[in-house]
């Protein structure tokens, strides 16, 4: 129940936002997902719920702004059944996207347990120096991410790669010599 002292938008239903969520608008789409993250935290764990499944959700949006929003909100919400799809959301394709589901597991106390968490994690928060020593299992997300818009991901994919030492890294390395950006 509600005391005097709570204040109101606690008791506000979180229907409406959830439902925007969805909508056509990516700004609305934004702002539902913001919104969630910055009221989920004061709502008790009965009415978490459902926010964590309609950003959960909205990890898989079109757009990878709404994608880093909802990773984002889902670090705010502290809620571990959020952790297995935010570490998926790791090998996004948008780097930004990535970053922020890294924030977000580091928000929820989450730890890289095996080899591809490592690697996926590091890529993340982009540690590139951390990347080589983890192993082999670096080579196909450093692969993956020598393909990526941003040139400085490129970039520090294909130094990390380079170090990693695998004979893998060859063929896309020599690819990377005609790289349209000259700083790859």
């Amino acid at each position: 129940g509600s005391t005097l002292n709570e204040p109101a938008y606690l008791r506000l239903p979180v229907d409406p936002l959830i439902a925007a969520l969805k909508d056509n608008v990516l700004t609305v789409r934004r702002a539902a997902a913001w919104a969630l993250g910055r009221l989920g935290p004061r709502l008790d764990a009965a009415r978490r719920g459902l926010p964590v499944e309609a950003l959960v959700l909205a990890l898989r949006d079109p757009q990878p702004e709404m994608r880093e929003m909802a990773a984002a909100a889902l670090g705010r919400l502290g809620e571990g059944r959020a952790i297995r799809p935010l570490v998926a959301t790791l090998e996004d394709e948008n780097a930004g996207v990535r970053k922020n589901a890294a924030e977000a597991l580091e928000a929820l106390g989450w730890h890289p347990s095996t080899q591809s968490e490592q690697a996926a994690y590091y890529i993340a928060i982009q540690n590139w120096e951390r990347v080589p020593a983890i192993g082999s299992a670096v080579v196909d997300p450093l692969i993956r991410n020598m393909q990526d818009r941003n040139p400085e991901v490129r970039k520090a994919a294909a130094l990390a790669l380079g170090r990693a030492g695998s004979s893998r890294a060859i063929d896309p390395l020599v690819q990377a010599l005609h790289d349209p950006d000259t700083q790859v």
